[in-house]
């Protein structure tokens, strides 16, 4: 690829049976979104020579974080260049939101229990909070200085947040 490769995420889709690298994977299909500077790909393994291609969608400016809810089939993608969150429909792959969060997105957290997403906001130092329902920003919560990523845990309901300018990670309660 010629763009710079920013964020892969996998996601599954139980339809069929695939190997890679030599090991069976006991899920279905793959497809990996890929992102370049202004759209996003999907790719489909269809087997282990490598990937057929592909489905492009545009999204915002400079698209870097990417995460998906599995349960709604809805993917979320961070825009740095427009400071949004582009929301695609994985079944129509299209574009169903745009939602303004705050300044330089860089990581997408996704509870697929509550549908609540986490956008990190790096410059701002805080974490957008949107309601997967509405994709709607609903809160706004600070954390350490310089965010650059986010993981959720499912069963706690704990929000992880890395900050690289404050070397530590903030834990909030979803």
């Amino acid at each position: 690829m010629k763009e710079d490769l920013h964020s892969i995420v996998i996601y599954l889709q139980k339809t069929s049976w695939y190997m890679t690298n030599k090991a069976t994977l006991g899920i279905a299909s793959i497809v990996l979104l890929i992102l370049s500077s202004s759209t996003i790909s999907l790719l489909p393994i269809v087997n282990a020579a490598g990937p057929s291609c592909c489905n492009t969608i545009p999204v915002g400016s400079n698209p870097y974080g990417i995460g998906v809810n599995e349960k709604t089939n809805m993917i979320y993608v961070g825009n740095i260049g427009e400071n949004t969150v582009s929301v695609i429909n994985g079944k129509t792959n299209s574009v169903v939101s745009t939602i303004p969060v705050g300044n330089v997105v860089f990581g997408i957290g996704v509870n697929e229990k509550t549908n609540m997403i986490y956008a990190v906001n790096a410059r701002d130092n805080t974490i957008s909070v949107i309601n997967g329902k509405t994709n709607s920003v609903i809160d706004t919560i600070s954390v350490g200085i310089g965010p650059v990523g986010v993981g959720v845990d499912h069963k706690t309901n704990k929000i992880y947040v890395a900050n690289i300018g404050s070397n530590n990670v903030s834990v909030i309660s979803g």
